[in-house]
């Protein structure tokens, strides 16, 4: 991921593709690190992992709403260009 992301030839949209797909591995390994830690009865652990998921979850809905936000006014702006042309 860093290694794509840091490449000059990069564009901000990919960089945000990039972020996103990191974040939603943070979310899916907090999933399962609650999971094991349940299973091992670990419940104090199983809470703070929660709590860890609780603000990945907060940074997934960040960088999707930016990636969105600029893959759509970069669609739109193409649509507007096509139309110009």
């Amino acid at each position: 991921f860093l290694q794509a992301a840091a490449d000059p030839r990069t564009t901000l949209a990919q960089t945000l593709q990039i972020a996103l797909a990191a974040e939603l591995v943070d979310v899916a390994s907090w999933e399962l690190l609650i999971s094991m830690a349940e299973q091992m009865c670990q419940d104090g652990m199983a809470e703070r992992f929660r709590k860890a998921l609780e603000h990945e979850t907060e940074h997934v809905a960040k960088v999707r709403g930016w990636y969105e936000s600029l893959s759509l006014a970069d669609a739109t702006g193409r649509e507007r260009a096509g139309k110009s042309h």
